[in-house]
């Protein structure tokens, strides 16, 4: 995904929001999340998104964090930006 973002956050509430979204996401959590597109992906959370500064495209900065779910053994593992993630379920059985 590289270091440039189409989706920038800079407010004190929607970095909050950002953080809270990392906490659900534990390392080696089996989750579902749905995403804006309405899309839904379901697998295993590589490691906890950590909030990092990137770019858009004009250059100016912000921050966002990036979401790596191991679907399946068949594929790589899939990135997805966690600005995009509208709703996170636990598959967990415990």
């Amino acid at each position: 995904m590289g270091r440039t973002a189409d989706t920038l956050y800079r407010s004190e509430s929607d970095i909050a929001r950002l953080e809270a979204m990392t906490t659900l996401l534990p390392d080696e959590a089996r989750v579902r999340v749905t995403l804006r597109s309405g899309d839904v992906v379901e697998g295993t959370v590589v490691e906890r998104p950590s909030m990092q500064v990137f770019e858009n495209g004009g250059g100016e900065q912000g921050i966002n964090a990036t979401l790596r779910l191991d679907t399946s053994d068949e594929v790589p593992p899939t990135d997805v930006w966690l600005s995009d993630v509208t709703a996170v379920e636990h598959l967990d059985t415990h």
